[in-house]
């Protein structure tokens, strides 16, 4: 006799307190260290489809280091990597939607296995919440970078999707830190692009 088949289950929505650490968003300081590079700082809101906030929603942010290089040992330049510089963050979005992480710009690299596929600096986020069926994955780039003409992800995109996938500056006078706002809607017509879909 078959096994009655069970509902599937979302990736929420309970997460404990302690799945995200004090600092956890600042990828900014790694055993001690401070991180080379210019120092930034991305912030926004995670917006379900009617454009409510999605609250209690995990982030996880990864990214080159300044140099370009993965805190990875599959990176094939790891041993050049920054040992100042964190490599991944993790937050979650407070009762507005809100996030924030501490990070630097990071650097282009080459594509493994993809000839001269050099990409442009750029951060990738996983998305963890409640009603979501899977972790979702986006990349977020930066305004004027030159790569990003030739990114292979970003013009798979028409122009419209693609602009929703840049950063945008967001100028304070009173901090040396960059500052870029990203929100990512989860659904709807103003869906973010997530990789594989």
């Amino acid at each position: 006799m078959p096994e009655p088949r069970t509902p599937d289950h979302t990736t929420g929505p309970f997460f404990p307190p302690a799945f995200v650490g004090q600092h956890g968003n600042d990828l900014t300081r790694h055993n001690g260290r401070a991180a080379e590079g210019e120092v930034l700082e991305l912030a926004g809101r995670v917006l379900d489809r009617r454009g409510r906030p999605a609250v209690n929603v995990i982030l996880e942010l990864w990214q080159a280091d300044a140099r370009g290089v993965f805190h990875d040992p599959a990176d094939p330049r790891h041993a050049e990597r920054d040992p100042g510089f964190a490599g991944w963050g993790r937050t979650w979005t407070d009762s507005n939607g809100g996030y924030r992480f501490r990070t630097v710009r990071p650097g282009s690299y080459p594509a493994l296995d993809a000839g001269d596929w050099i990409r442009p600096p750029h951060l990738r986020l996983l998305v963890l919440g409640s009603g979501l069926m899977r972790p979702l994955v986006t990349e977020v780039f930066f305004p004027g970078e030159p790569l990003n003409q030739t990114d292979r992800h970003l013009s798979q995109l028409e122009p419209g999707r693609r602009s929703r996938l840049l950063a945008v500056p967001a100028p304070d006078e009173s901090s040396a830190t960059g500052r870029f706002g990203f929100d990512v809607v989860l659904s709807g017509p103003h869906e973010t692009p997530f990789l594989d879909d």
